[in-house]
Parts: C-alpha cells; sequence; structure tokens
C-alpha cells in the first residue's frame, strides 16, 4: 500500500485527488492539508511514501517545504 498525502490550497483540486487517492486500490490517503505550515506536523506524524505537493502556496511555498 502507497500512503499518500496531499498539500494543496485549491479546495476542489485537493477534493478531486483524495477521491482519486482514496478509491485506489494501492493506495492510502495519509493526509490532506490545505498550507504547508498545516501539513508540517502532520507528515512528521504520518509520513507519506509520496507528498503531492502545490510548488505555489500561500505562505511557505511548496519548496520550502520539501
Amino acid at each position: 500500500m502507497i500512503r499518500v498525502a496531499i498539500v494543496e490550497d485549491n479546495d476542489q483540486f485537493r477534493k478531486a485527488l483524495e477521491t482519486i487517492i482514496t478509491h485506489g486500490k494501492d493506495t492510502s490517503l495519509v493526509g490532506s492539508y490545505t498550507s504547508a505550515e498545516r501539513a508540517l506536523g502532520g507528515l512528521e506524524q504520518s509520513p507519506p511514501d509520496v507528498a503531492i505537493i502545490d510548488v505555489s502556496l500561500p505562505g511557505m511555498r511548496g519548496p520550502e517545504l520539501i
């Protein structure tokens, strides 16, 4: 099972990704966050195998989070 986290501020796009990941046979959603700041603690507590991160987030940007 591939553990996936999402960091995306666009609600509609984030929810679409959540649906795809949740319904995937080999994927599980371990976290979904609207900002890099919110993701920091969650990613540390439940580290994903793969993180889908928006590069142009407001505040701390995606590359800074990575």
